[in-house]
Order: structure tokens, then sequence, then C-alpha cells
């Protein structure tokens, strides 16, 4: 009996030993252990595009290495804020008149003890005494948003109501000023952190508003770090102009500019010169200050079994541009694909970097979660038009404007010579340390299959070894011979010209002398004698 009992023992360790020596593969992507943080919204409220806001704010915490869950009030579960472990609880009332405070959600707020943060108006009795500050309305009122941190100042948009803190304590941090028109009126902070609580009136998801707004919330979990925007190249596609996009990254390049460029790619048919030479243009980028971030496709019809066709495309894509020696640092897609259950690990798990966009009017999920994924480094892209009004009208060369999260401005391709040079003016213009990632700061790993690609200062690697991306100079562009078409007439012309125009000569005189003759002869017949 011990016999067998030994045996059986030594049978089991044995195979715990194999278990223990089995790799287990975990994304290197993905952020383990990311705080967890619960927004909750009232209303989309897609009347007033107020959608927008709930993708800003997942997007600001994505990028700050939170996992956020979004729910609607009226669909939260009671007990969830303390059985999923949440960090933060973060309320977004978008429309007032909604009036979703349930009680169940009320009630679990106001026994959470994290941190507490309100976005927008009709903050509730619970979240005022966690606030400990006296809200005051503001009636009738239009705003100028004042930012000490860059010098910086926008005119808000005319508000018929807004609760404002009108006297806080030292003790409490303050972000941002919101100015009155009227000269008689008080300024007032935007935005306040009270200890474990905190108010925003309200948020809009671009411009200075964004930026101060993204500033507290960041320093409300912890993150005092400022970060260098990345200048971002968008909608790049097989079929841009590639002539413009080669002159697009030389100019970038001699006015010390470093960029990236967001591209989307195909498949199938990559056999073909086109794609050689768009290929051949993102090598020139790689070598001329510019690095490469992947776009996602345009799904047309998700559904669940999509899932299996968009791994397949992702990596053939990915493996079909390291052939080429197109290393792509990173991924770009719009938010929802990274709140979405089938997009989410079939498009983004490929890559440490991801640039998350602004969603368009209409998304198409094909499995909803809400839940977004972490990854190590996030980019907020922020479209470089929403910061043209900053600074009374003027643009990014007026103001020296900082972001508290890994921030992409994005800048849409060129489609012609003259807005391609009005990018450059504006670009070399602007008073922004752009975010320079061949420093040794920024890094980019892309892995699909067997294949690994690596960026690290100004270097790429695949597999371990240092690759050179070949230098490509594009073929010089002449003018073509012209060609005039020929044919039987075309030659009998060339040779017979001459004698033909000989010959019509003639025959007009002889005609005219016929004419003449012929005249006098009439006039003769009818004469009198």
């Amino acid at each position: 009996m011990k016999k067998r009992f030994g045996a059986i023992l030594l049978l089991t360790l044995t195979f715990l030993g194999l278990l223990s020596s089995v790799p287990v593969t975990v994304s290197a992507s993905q952020v383990s252990h990311a705080p967890r943080v619960l927004l909750a919204y009232d209303s989309e409220n897609r009347a007033k595009g107020d959608q927008a806001k709930i993708d800003a704010v997942q997007r600001l915490l994505t990028s700050l290495n939170l996992e956020v869950h979004t729910i609607r009030i009226d669909q939260y579960h009671t007990g969830d804020i303390k059985r999923l472990h949440f960090k933060a609880v973060i309320t977004m009332v978008n429309w007032s008149q909604a009036k979703l405070t349930t009680s169940h959600f009320a009630h679990d707020r106001a026994a959470f003890t994290g941190l507490k943060l309100h976005i927008g108006p009709s903050m509730a009795k619970d979240e005022r005494q966690s606030l400990g500050l006296a809200l005051r309305p503001r009636y009738h009122q239009q705003y100028w948003l004042s930012d000490h941190t860059s010098s910086a100042r926008q005119l808000l948009s005319f508000s018929e109501s807004l609760a404002v803190t009108a006297q806080t304590p030292p003790t409490v941090k303050t972000f941002g000023t919101l100015v009155p028109q009227s000269q008689n009126a008080q300024k007032v902070p935007y935005g306040v952190i009270n200890e474990n609580s905190a108010y925003l009136p309200y948020l809009t998801p671009n411009g200075l508003s964004f930026v101060v707004a993204s500033r507290l919330i960041a320093r409300f979990f912890g993150h005092t770090a400022t970060y260098a925007p990345l200048l971002t190249i968008t909608d790049v596609t097989p079929f841009t102009n590639m002539d413009l996009l080669h002159k697009l990254a030389t100019d970038l390049e001699n006015n010390g500019i470093p960029f990236a460029i967001s591209t989307t790619s195909i498949s199938v048919n990559t056999d073909l010169p086109a794609y050689k030479r768009f290929t051949s243009e993102l090598q020139w980028v790689e070598n001329h200050g510019g690095v490469i971030f992947l776009r996602t496709p345009v799904v047309y019809y998700p559904k669940a079994s999509t899932q299996s066709e968009l791994t397949q495309l992702m990596q053939t894509q990915i493996r079909r541009l390291i052939a080429r020696q197109v290393f792509p640092v990173g991924m770009s897609t719009p938010n929802y694909w990274n709140q979405d259950l089938v997009c989410r690990p079939a498009a983004l798990s490929y890559s440490n970097n991801v640039i998350l966009t602004g969603n368009p009017s209409e998304t198409k999920n094909a499995d909803a979660d809400n839940t977004a994924g972490v990854y190590k480094r996030t980019f907020y892209g922020l479209k470089e038009q929403s910061l043209e009004t900053v600074h009374n009208g003027t643009n990014l060369a007026q103001t020296n404007l900082s972001f508290s999260s890994p921030t992409a401005i994005t800048m849409t391709m060129p489609d012609s010579q003259k807005d391609l040079t009005g990018l450059v003016k504006r670009v070399s213009a602007a008073k922004v340390s752009w975010l320079d990632p061949s420093a040794g700061k920024f890094s980019g790993t892309t892995t699909v299959a067997n294949q690994r690609a690596h960026y690290r200062n100004g270097n790429y690697y695949l597999n371990g070894r240092l690759t050179v991306v070949p230098t490509y100079n594009p073929p010089k562009q002449t003018k073509p011979t012209p060609v005039t078409p020929t044919g039987a007439l075309n030659t009998f012309f060339s040779v017979d010209g001459v004698f033909l125009f000989f010959f019509m000569i003639v025959s007009l005189i002889v005609l005219l002398a016929f004419y003449i003759v012929g005249r006098q002869v009439y006039w003769r017949m009818f004469k009198k004698k």
C-alpha cells in the first residue's frame, strides 16, 4: 500500500513539474492589475452629441493606465462597486432632466470611501457632502477659461446655468479659472479637488477645457508627469498620393519635427507595384524621422464570428508589412474598438502602443462589453483643429500647452501641395516640444506569430537582430514626349503636303480667272449697243 501511494505521489509531482515547465503566454501589450474605475452616466444625450464626452473620458482614463468600466446609471446592479473593487467612481450627468439617480447606485456611492468625481450639473446630496464645498448657481453667463499653467485662454460656449465653487479654502486644489465677461462678476475655479472628491461643472472633449480637465483627472489619480505630444498624420492609405507623402516626410524632417503616420494597409494584391510603392514610401518615413502606427480596418457588419476573420486579417497585414521591412510601432483605432469583446483582442493585442481616436458618429460593435483594455502606452488622440481657438482665436503658435497624459495631436494627411505647405507651416510655428520617438523614453514592440519587431532609440530589430531599413528614392518624374497619332491620311499629308498646298493655290488662281472672264462675257450679252 505504501509503495502504491509512493508511486502515485511520484507521478503527481512529476506531472506538476511538467506543468510548471510549460511557458505561459501573456500578451505584452496588456497591463495587468490596472486600477479599476467605474464611469456611470445618466444619458448619452445624442441630440447634443454628449456621447463624445463619454468617449473622451474613457480614452483619457485608458491613457492614464486605468481600467475603466462604463455603465448607464439605470443599469447598475446593487453591490457592484464593492464586488468589483473599484478605486474610483465617476458620475457624469449629460442630461439632468433624465434624473436617473437610482437608489441602488446612490446608496452604494454614498457608502463608497474611494475617489469620487462628479462631471456636469445636478450633483446629488451625497456627492455634495463628500465634496464639502458649497456650490453657487450662475445663470446666463459666458466665460473665458484661463489656464495659468500655459498662459492660455479660450472663450467658452454660452451657458444658461452653471454651478460653481465660489469660495474654496487654501487646502482645496483648483484647476483653471472661469473669467466672466461681465466686469462685476466674480472669477471662480473651473475644477476643484478636495481630498477624495473632485468636481468639474462641465467637460468638452477637445480644446483648452479638455486639457485643463485632463490635468485635474490625472492629478486626482496621482499622476503628476507632463507629456510631450506625438504629432500624428492620419488618414494615410495605400491610395494616398505617394508623392505628397514623400514630400511631407521630407519637409517635416528638414524642419526638425519628429512625427508618426497612422495608416491602413491591405492583405491581398500585395505583389502589385502599387503596394510596393506604398511600402517603399513607408520605408522612407521610417528613415526620415517618422514611425508607423497600423490603423484598424473598417468593418461594416461586425458580429461574434468576425473575431477569427479579423484576427487573420490583422496578422496577415502585419506579416506582409514586416516582409517589406515596414515595422509598425503600435496600433491606431477608434475608441469603440477598445470597448468591444471581439475587436479588442483581434486587433489591438499585437503591440504595446495604441492611439485611441474619437469615435465616428455611428459605431458598429460586434460585442460591446464597455470594459476598456489597458496597454503599456495609450495615446489620447486630440485633433489639432480643436486647439485653434485656444488663446483668443489663435492657434498653437501662440501658446505652450502641456499635457497630463500621453497625447497624439492628429492632423489629416493633406491631399494637395497647398494643404501640405500649410500643415508644415502650422507645425513649425507651434510652440510645442514634440515627442521624439527615436529618444530613449519611447519604444515599440509588435508581435505576430513567430515574428517580433521592436523599435528603440531610432533602430529597428526583428527577432532581436538589428535590421537596416532600405533607403528608397522614387524615380524622377520626366515629361513624356508627346505622341502624334499616325495613320494613312496623316502619312499622305506629311508626304504630299507641299504639293497639295501649291495645287490648291494654282486651282484658286485659275478659278478666279474663269470668274473674271465669265463675268465680262455675261455683261456683254446684255449690254446695249
